[in-house]
């Protein structure tokens, strides 16, 4: 009886627990449904069906079965409800282990109801600290973790799992003295990895915010200048081929003159929404002064690359403003055939789009 008390108390908490960590997808009604079908047949197995005697750790990975509904029932991908898991677990084995192992110093035997009011109070100190970690950290450090980032997460909770486990059913203490010192080191521990997990994923997110002031344009939002340098390096270790275009817009000095400043801004923006919707999405596009932009067209053969009309007729079909379109003159140059230093390449796109601007003007 009291197993069956014990194991419904940490069943609650782990759902809470799990409940504050993740995102419901179903109405309340189908989703508490499933989580109560799947508690019943748990229970059925665990208390009921297995033989007496069954290793108490075996009985505790049940838990994990929960995994099953929770992939249906929440928003978040497999590996994070692996990782809320964990977590939730993690806490409430810690919990267990340290009532059961304190109970067997002090009177020899768990099986009572002494063991049930011990957990009972651990519980009520430790579960608000799990709240304050999730709604303060724990979802935080979920929100923002990357294909490459939560991999290493994933390891941390689980790594954290199998140590309480481990401590839990495998461990036996002789003093209150190394218990004490054990278990508080161990919750120093969980503790600070979640601390530093927290940490390194928002300085990260720090560091890719600033990425992304120094590298884009803050008008278009596209790439800029500091971005094509810093591409290109990229690029030349890879040795891609490509092909560089040069576009400076045309007229935007009357348009700026005739409608204002703000106008010319949304102009320029409107120019780079037609870029952005016409050009492969394997291909670059940057921004490197007010009116001058660049187009990287990777390419395996030089006579692949697109011809300049084919540019300009598909940026003027893909150009929605108020105002008429009023043209790109556009400078080309290949890379490595012309040359290999990017300086020397935006100069030569530069002398061919005025060339071509030239033809415009005089006309």
């Amino acid at each position: 009886m009291t197993g069956l008390v014990s194991s419904i108390e940490i069943l609650i908490v782990n759902l809470i627990i799990n409940e504050l960590a993740t995102t419901r997808k179903m109405k309340k009604f189908i989703h508490y449904g499933i989580i109560a079908l799947h508690t019943l047949v748990v229970f059925l197995l665990v208390f009921f069906l297995l033989p007496k005697g069954t290793s108490p750790y075996l009985i505790t990975l049940s838990g994990w079965t929960y995994l099953i509904p929770f992939i249906f029932i929440y928003k978040e991908k497999p590996i994070i409800i692996i990782i809320t898991m964990a977590f939730a677990l993690t806490h409430s084995l810690f919990v267990k282990g340290l009532a059961s192992h304190i109970l067997i110093l002090s009177q020899g035997d768990i099986k009572n109801w002494s063991y049930i009011i011990l957990q009972s109070a651990i519980l009520l100190v430790s579960t608000p600290l799990m709240i304050f970690l999730i709604n303060k950290r724990i979802k935080s450090i979920i929100n923002f973790l990357n294909t490459k980032n939560v991999k290493l997460f994933l390891l941390v909770s689980l790594a954290s799992f199998l140590t309480v486990f481990t401590l839990c059913f495998f461990v036996e203490f002789r003093s209150y003295l190394i218990l004490s010192i054990i278990y508080f080191a161990i919750f120093f521990l969980l503790v600070s990895s979640y601390f530093l997990a927290y940490t390194i994923i928002h300085t990260k997110k720090s560091v890719d915010k600033l990425n992304i002031l120094v590298y884009e344009d803050s008008l278009t939002k596209i790439k800029n200048r500091l971005a094509l340098y810093d591409d290109f390096q990229k690029i030349a270790d890879e040795g891609k081929k490509y092909a560089l275009y040069f576009l400076d817009l045309d007229k935007l000095k009357n348009i700026n003159d005739t409608h204002g400043h703000l106008i010319g801004d949304r102009y320029i923006v409107a120019f780079a929404e037609a870029v952005k919707n016409c050009i492969r999405t394997d291909m670059d596009f940057y921004r490197i002064s007010g009116d001058e932009f660049i187009i990287i067209d990777y390419i395996n053969d030089d006579n692949n690359s697109l011809s300049i009309e084919k540019i300009q007729n598909s940026i003027e079909k893909c150009f929605n403003f108020d105002i008429e379109f009023q043209g790109v003159s556009i400078g080309k140059s290949m890379f490595p055939k012309e040359t290999d230093n990017l300086d020397s390449l935006l100069s030569l796109a530069d002398k061919r789009m005025y060339v071509e601007k030239s033809k415009i003007i005089s006309k």
